[in-house]
C-alpha cells in the first residue's frame, strides 16, 4: 500500500494501533506521528457486516453489499489491500 492510501484512511478515521512486539508492522515515521498500514485482514473487518468479496480478473476488486441488492459500494485497485482500503474509504465518506 503507498503511503499516500495509508495517510488518507488513517486522516479518515481508520483506527491506529502500535505493537512494540511486532517488529514486522509497515509503517511510515511522519512529523505528525506513524501511519500504520493495515494488514489485509484488519482492512475486510473494518469495512463491517454484509457480503463481502474479493476478486481478481485485471486489477482487485472488492465489493460489499449490506442488505438489498441495490445497496452496495465497490472499488478496485492493484492490490487487494488497496482495493480493501479504497472500499473502506468509500464506505465512510462523509
Amino acid at each position: 500500500m503507498t503511503y499516500e492510501l495509508a495517510k488518507k484512511i488513517k486522516d479518515a478515521g481508520f483506527k491506529q494501533y502500535t505493537n512494540d512486539i511486532d517488529a514486522d508492522i509497515k509503517s511510515w515515521w511522519t512529523p505528525d506521528g506513524d501511519v500504520i498500514v493495515p494488514t489485509l485482514s484488519e482492512l475486510i473487518m473494518a469495512c463491517g457486516d454484509g457480503e463481502f468479496q474479493l476478486k481478481r480478473t485485471k486489477m482487485w476488486h472488492a465489493v460489499i453489499q449490506k442488505g438489498d441488492v441495490q445497496n452496495h459500494n465497490w472499488s478496485h485497485a492493484l492490490t487487494p489491500e488497496e482495493a480493501v482500503a479504497n472500499l473502506w474509504l468509500e464506505l465512510h465518506k462523509c
